[in-house]
């Protein structure tokens, strides 16, 4: 029986020391993001930090954690500006959840720490607000300018 690569990933990275954050983005975001169309296309862990992305199209989404510098980040890349020398484009989860609900309470959160359990509620929440207020954006829908970021 041939293997899945994408579950050979996971099933690796699950082993890391940071197990705990793959099967949470996993948890969280596999279903969310494959009746989408996107697949898994990286997983990994460093002495950097970990990251995962799914590739889809009009949009990558990648997300990054490090605990040493307190950083949990998701973001849509446009997959336009992947092949770019030195430019990409960015859209955090963040801007585009506040965007869509001002009401709530999207802003990076500024952790003095950073646990295990603020991790995983954060990543929820992600989740069930882009599922929630940003459908059509994880279907490839338009995004308004504005809130893109343009990293050189």
């Amino acid at each position: 029986m041939k293997s899945d690569p994408a579950e050979t990933l996971r099933a690796t990275v699950k082993r890391s020391k940071d197990g705990w954050w793959f099967d949470g983005v996993f948890s969280a975001f596999d279903p969310l993001l494959t009746p989408y169309g996107y697949e898994l296309a990286e997983a990994k862990s460093t002495f950097r930090g970990d990251s995962i992305s799914y590739a889809g199209s009009p949009y990558r989404v990648v997300f990054e954690l490090d605990p040493e510098t307190k950083l949990l980040r998701g973001e849509f890349w446009d997959e336009a500006t992947l092949d770019r020398e030195n430019h990409l484009r960015v859209l955090r989860f963040w801007d585009l959840l506040r965007s869509r609900d001002p009401a709530g309470s999207w802003s990076e959160p500024k952790w003095q720490s950073i646990s295990t359990s603020e991790v995983l509620h954060e990543i929820r929440r992600w989740a069930d607000g882009l599922a929630r207020d940003a459908a059509d954006v994880l279907a490839g829908g338009v995004v308004p300018r504005g809130l893109w970021v343009d990293i050189w």
